[in-house]
Protein backbone atom coordinates (compact mmCIF):
# COMPACT_ATOMS: atom_id res chain seq x y z
CA UNK A 1 0.00 0.00 0.00
CA UNK A 2 1.08 4.27 -0.81
CA UNK A 3 2.31 4.78 2.81
CA UNK A 4 1.68 8.60 1.72
CA UNK A 5 -2.58 7.45 1.71
CA UNK A 6 -1.94 6.42 5.66
CA UNK A 7 -1.16 10.04 6.35
CA UNK A 8 -4.34 12.43 7.31
CA UNK A 9 -4.77 15.31 5.13
CA UNK A 10 -7.78 16.78 3.04
CA UNK A 11 -5.35 17.52 0.52
CA UNK A 12 -5.66 13.96 -0.88
CA UNK A 13 -7.97 14.89 -3.46
CA UNK A 14 -5.30 16.91 -5.03
CA UNK A 15 -2.55 14.42 -5.66
CA UNK A 16 -2.68 13.88 -9.61
CA UNK A 17 -2.74 17.59 -9.80
CA UNK A 18 0.16 18.10 -7.87
CA UNK A 19 2.06 15.44 -9.79
CA UNK A 20 0.90 17.21 -13.12
CA UNK A 21 2.13 20.32 -11.73
CA UNK A 22 5.74 19.04 -10.45
CA UNK A 23 6.47 17.14 -13.79
CA UNK A 24 5.08 20.31 -15.63
CA UNK A 25 7.12 23.42 -13.85
CA UNK A 26 9.96 20.78 -12.67
CA UNK A 27 10.41 23.28 -9.68
CA UNK A 28 14.17 24.07 -8.45
CA UNK A 29 12.41 25.22 -5.16
CA UNK A 30 9.25 24.69 -3.48
CA UNK A 31 8.13 26.19 -0.34
CA UNK A 32 4.64 24.86 1.96
CA UNK A 33 3.57 27.30 4.25
CA UNK A 34 1.97 24.92 6.91
CA UNK A 35 3.05 21.34 7.18
CA UNK A 36 0.60 19.97 9.53
CA UNK A 37 0.66 16.15 8.95
CA UNK A 38 2.70 16.21 6.07
CA UNK A 39 0.68 14.90 3.49
CA UNK A 40 0.90 17.77 0.85
CA UNK A 41 4.40 18.53 1.74
CA UNK A 42 5.39 14.54 0.75
CA UNK A 43 3.18 15.06 -2.42
CA UNK A 44 5.27 17.77 -4.00
CA UNK A 45 8.31 15.77 -3.12
CA UNK A 46 7.29 12.65 -4.84
CA UNK A 47 9.25 13.01 -8.30
CA UNK A 48 10.51 16.58 -7.18
CA UNK A 49 13.37 17.39 -9.12
CA UNK A 50 14.51 20.29 -6.30
CA UNK A 51 14.49 21.30 -2.76
CA UNK A 52 11.52 21.48 -0.87
CA UNK A 53 11.12 23.00 2.32
CA UNK A 54 8.08 23.18 4.92
CA UNK A 55 7.56 25.59 6.97
CA UNK A 56 5.52 24.87 10.14
CA UNK A 57 6.02 25.86 14.22
CA UNK A 58 3.92 22.42 14.50
CA UNK A 59 2.01 24.06 17.40
CA UNK A 60 -1.14 23.95 15.43
CA UNK A 61 -3.78 26.55 15.74
CA UNK A 62 -7.68 28.17 15.97
CA UNK A 63 -8.58 25.33 12.69
CA UNK A 64 -5.87 22.51 13.31
CA UNK A 65 -6.67 22.53 17.00
CA UNK A 66 -3.18 22.02 18.98
CA UNK A 67 -0.44 20.39 17.93
CA UNK A 68 3.22 19.83 19.61
CA UNK A 69 6.94 18.25 19.06
CA UNK A 70 5.62 14.65 18.36
CA UNK A 71 3.94 16.06 15.11
CA UNK A 72 7.06 17.39 13.90
CA UNK A 73 9.01 14.24 14.77
CA UNK A 74 6.39 12.18 13.70
CA UNK A 75 6.92 14.37 9.90
CA UNK A 76 10.72 13.94 10.12
CA UNK A 77 10.35 10.28 10.99
CA UNK A 78 8.11 9.56 7.73
CA UNK A 79 10.60 11.47 5.48
CA UNK A 80 13.43 10.05 6.93
CA UNK A 81 12.01 6.37 6.82
CA UNK A 82 10.46 6.92 3.26
CA UNK A 83 13.53 8.26 1.04
CA UNK A 84 12.60 11.75 1.15
CA UNK A 85 15.78 13.55 0.72
CA UNK A 86 15.04 16.32 -1.01
CA UNK A 87 12.54 17.69 2.00
CA UNK A 88 13.61 20.21 4.64
CA UNK A 89 11.48 21.27 7.44
CA UNK A 90 12.51 24.27 9.36
CA UNK A 91 10.41 24.86 12.96
CA UNK A 92 9.60 28.73 12.79
CA UNK A 93 6.92 31.22 12.03
CA UNK A 94 6.40 31.73 8.49
CA UNK A 95 7.33 35.59 8.97
CA UNK A 96 10.48 35.25 10.54
CA UNK A 97 11.70 32.54 7.74
CA UNK A 98 10.79 35.12 5.30
CA UNK A 99 12.95 38.15 6.91
CA UNK A 100 16.04 35.78 6.14
CA UNK A 101 14.76 34.17 3.16
CA UNK A 102 17.32 35.27 -0.15
CA UNK A 103 16.05 32.41 -2.83
CA UNK A 104 13.55 31.93 -6.04
CA UNK A 105 10.79 29.74 -4.91
CA UNK A 106 9.48 27.92 -8.67
CA UNK A 107 6.36 26.50 -6.20
CA UNK A 108 4.60 27.70 -3.10
CA UNK A 109 1.82 26.43 -0.95
CA UNK A 110 -0.03 28.69 1.00
CA UNK A 111 -2.06 26.40 4.05
CA UNK A 112 -1.21 28.02 7.44
CA UNK A 113 -4.04 29.71 9.59
CA UNK A 114 -7.06 30.51 7.65
CA UNK A 115 -8.10 33.81 8.48
CA UNK A 116 -7.99 36.76 5.95
CA UNK A 117 -5.68 38.69 7.42
CA UNK A 118 -3.36 35.48 8.29
CA UNK A 119 -3.58 34.69 4.08
CA UNK A 120 -2.92 37.99 3.16
CA UNK A 121 0.06 38.46 5.05
CA UNK A 122 1.44 35.12 3.71
CA UNK A 123 0.90 35.89 0.22
CA UNK A 124 1.91 39.55 0.62
CA UNK A 125 5.28 38.28 2.28
CA UNK A 126 5.90 34.95 0.55
CA UNK A 127 4.99 35.81 -3.40
CA UNK A 128 7.54 38.37 -4.39
CA UNK A 129 9.83 35.32 -4.07
CA UNK A 130 7.98 33.15 -6.87
CA UNK A 131 10.08 32.81 -10.06
CA UNK A 132 8.96 34.78 -13.27
CA UNK A 133 6.72 31.59 -14.14
CA UNK A 134 6.68 30.01 -10.49
CA UNK A 135 3.53 29.08 -9.22
CA UNK A 136 1.42 29.66 -5.87
CA UNK A 137 -1.23 27.11 -4.48
CA UNK A 138 -3.93 28.26 -1.53
CA UNK A 139 -6.00 25.64 -0.21
CA UNK A 140 -8.99 25.79 1.78
CA UNK A 141 -10.64 28.27 -0.74
CA UNK A 142 -13.81 26.45 -0.15
CA UNK A 143 -13.75 25.07 3.38
CA UNK A 144 -12.70 29.17 4.64
CA UNK A 145 -14.62 32.04 3.54
CA UNK A 146 -11.68 33.99 4.67
CA UNK A 147 -8.74 31.80 2.01
CA UNK A 148 -11.78 32.08 -0.61
CA UNK A 149 -11.59 36.07 -0.52
CA UNK A 150 -7.94 36.77 -0.34
CA UNK A 151 -7.76 34.13 -3.79
CA UNK A 152 -10.55 35.76 -5.77
CA UNK A 153 -8.63 39.40 -4.92
CA UNK A 154 -4.89 38.36 -6.20
CA UNK A 155 -5.15 39.76 -10.08
CA UNK A 156 -3.23 37.28 -11.58
CA UNK A 157 -3.83 34.68 -14.05
CA UNK A 158 -5.97 31.92 -11.61
CA UNK A 159 -7.78 28.55 -12.07
CA UNK A 160 -9.37 27.16 -9.05
CA UNK A 161 -10.64 23.23 -8.20
CA UNK A 162 -13.52 23.09 -6.01
CA UNK A 163 -13.17 19.52 -4.57
CA UNK A 164 -11.41 18.40 -1.47
CA UNK A 165 -11.70 21.82 0.27
CA UNK A 166 -10.64 23.56 -2.81
CA UNK A 167 -7.76 24.20 -4.14
CA UNK A 168 -6.79 27.90 -5.82
CA UNK A 169 -4.08 27.85 -8.07
CA UNK A 170 -2.05 31.42 -8.98
CA UNK A 171 -0.40 31.70 -12.10
CA UNK A 172 2.72 34.25 -13.75
CA UNK A 173 1.92 33.12 -16.93
CA UNK A 174 -1.41 32.94 -18.61
CA UNK A 175 -0.51 29.96 -20.76
CA UNK A 176 -0.17 27.72 -18.03
CA UNK A 177 -3.41 28.26 -16.25
CA UNK A 178 -4.98 28.01 -20.10
CA UNK A 179 -3.52 24.54 -20.09
CA UNK A 180 -4.61 23.25 -16.80
CA UNK A 181 -8.07 24.24 -17.72
CA UNK A 182 -7.00 22.18 -20.79
CA UNK A 183 -6.21 19.18 -18.61
CA UNK A 184 -8.38 19.49 -16.28
CA UNK A 185 -12.05 19.52 -16.92
CA UNK A 186 -13.14 20.11 -13.16
CA UNK A 187 -10.57 23.15 -12.77
CA UNK A 188 -12.60 26.77 -13.13
CA UNK A 189 -11.18 30.17 -14.09
CA UNK A 190 -10.34 32.14 -11.39
CA UNK A 191 -13.26 34.80 -13.25
CA UNK A 192 -16.07 31.87 -13.70
CA UNK A 193 -15.56 31.13 -10.00
CA UNK A 194 -16.24 34.54 -9.03
CA UNK A 195 -19.04 34.87 -10.90
CA UNK A 196 -20.52 31.52 -9.67
CA UNK A 197 -19.82 33.03 -6.39
CA UNK A 198 -21.81 36.19 -7.05
CA UNK A 199 -24.90 34.03 -8.80
CA UNK A 200 -25.09 32.38 -5.84
CA UNK A 201 -25.38 35.21 -3.35
CA UNK A 202 -21.79 33.94 -1.44
CA UNK A 203 -20.37 37.20 -2.09
CA UNK A 204 -20.31 40.54 -3.42
CA UNK A 205 -18.79 41.91 -6.53
CA UNK A 206 -15.11 41.38 -5.92
CA UNK A 207 -12.33 43.70 -8.08
CA UNK A 208 -8.34 42.43 -7.85
CA UNK A 209 -6.83 44.53 -5.17
CA UNK A 210 -3.26 42.27 -4.17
Amino acid sequence: MDKLWKTQSAWKGHREFAQWLIGKIQPKITVELGVDYGYSLFTLAENNPGLVVGIDLFEGDAHTGQRGQEQADAVAKFAAENGYQNVRLIKNSFDAVAEQWNADIDLLHIDGLHTYDAVLNDFKRWSPFVSQHGVVLMHDITSFSAVMQVFVSIAAPKVAFLHSGGLGVICRDQALADTIRTEFSNAVSGQELVQELERRGVMKPIYPTV
